[in-house]
């Protein structure tokens, strides 16, 4: 995968990290040409990470500030927002 694919992937998690997985890996799939059961492979080799696991850790991260920002909303709307069943789900993740 060239480097500028793999900016345009992380930039599409980005744009739609609350968004359901599926979709988001569908998505890529397109952008880039290639199956997704192959470039999940290729992201494990370049990052580390499975791209399921990566993913799910955006959605933490983008959590946790909303956490802190916006104080107002509950945190089961919050934990909805980012794809997580529920809000037992999302404390047992964090």
């Amino acid at each position: 995968m060239h480097k500028n694919n793999f900016d345009i992937v992380m930039a599409h998690i980005e744009e739609n990290v609350n968004q359901p997985t599926a979709q988001i890996k569908k998505e890529i799939a397109n952008l880039i040409g290639r199956h997704s059961r192959a470039f999940d492979e290729h992201f494990q080799i370049l990052t580390g990470y499975t791209l399921d696991y990566y993913i799910k850790q955006r959605r933490l991260n983008y959590a946790a500030r909303d956490l802190v920002r916006h104080q107002e909303k509950s945190i089961c709307d919050i934990a909805l927002e980012y794809q997580f069943s529920d809000q037992s789900a999302f404390t047992r993740a964090i």
